[in-house]
């Protein structure tokens, strides 16, 4: 139990990685996760009976500030998309470094689920060209509302979308350049580098989390445009 207060201790010290709580600090959220985590794997053991009772039991709550105030994640807006896509640098940009982003703004998916898109699941169906989201060996989804089948935006097409699929070896990865890191996820690698990315273009908000600051701000765009929240979560 010691040990597991410890550890407990330690995360509430750690940096985040992009500073995602006002004071730099992994979120009480990040830090409850990775509790409930280690928690999970000890109930698996006392569950086999490889030890009578699991010492992360009454660990696993994290309360830090007042969370009314807690400085939260934002979506990019217009003079970020500006200073990002209508930047020399990005239209130099090939391949997934391209697409991906431009996928997850006009899409909204998550970034794993961009970087474990196949080739073959570019779809067209009834003059409608869609993304078949779908889990695969390599890349799970969230959950099962993630799976879906969502239309390609116009934009995307317009941009040459359908052209750099053509390219690319069929049977494969849409993006065979991203490769998974040492646990397993696709795009973590790829989100550290958007973010330097963005940070070079002169968006340092640490408030704007790279790739998922895209989710966000399709929402919030989906919001502005009256689409119903029933829609847009379907989307």
């Amino acid at each position: 139990k010691a040990d597991c207060r410890a550890y407990k201790a330690s995360l509430l010290a750690a940096p985040s990685n992009r500073a995602l709580s006002k004071d730099g600090k992994l979120s009480p959220v990040s830090v409850k996760k990775l509790l409930g985590i280690c928690a999970t794997i000890y109930r698996y053991g006392v569950g086999q009976g490889y030890l009578e009772v699991n010492p992360f039991d009454g660990i696993t709550r994290v309360v830090r500030g007042d969370a009314a105030n807690d400085v939260r994640r934002l979506p990019y807006d217009s003079a970020d998309l500006t200073a990002i896509f209508a930047s020399p640098e990005f239209s130099m940009l090939t391949g997934a470094r391209r697409f991906v982003p431009l996928i997850a703004l006009y899409s909204g998916c998550r970034a794993e689920e961009v970087a474990g898109l196949r080739v073959q699941d570019i779809r067209h169906e009834s003059d409608i060209h869609f993304f078949d989201f779908v889990p695969t060996s390599e890349r799970r989804l969230k959950n099962v509302a993630s799976q879906a089948r969502t239309p390609i935006h116009p934009e995307l097409l317009r941009l040459g979308l359908l052209d750099y699929v053509a390219s690319v070896p069929k049977g494969g990865r849409l993006f065979p350049e991203i490769q998974p890191g040492s646990h397993g996820r696709l795009v973590s690698a790829f989100s550290k580098w958007f973010a330097r990315f963005v940070d070079k273009r002169g968006v340092s908000d640490p408030r704007k989390v790279g790739l998922h600051s895209l989710r966000h701000l399709f929402k919030d765009r989906c919001r502005a445009a009256g689409l119903s929240e029933e829609l847009h979560d379907a989307l």
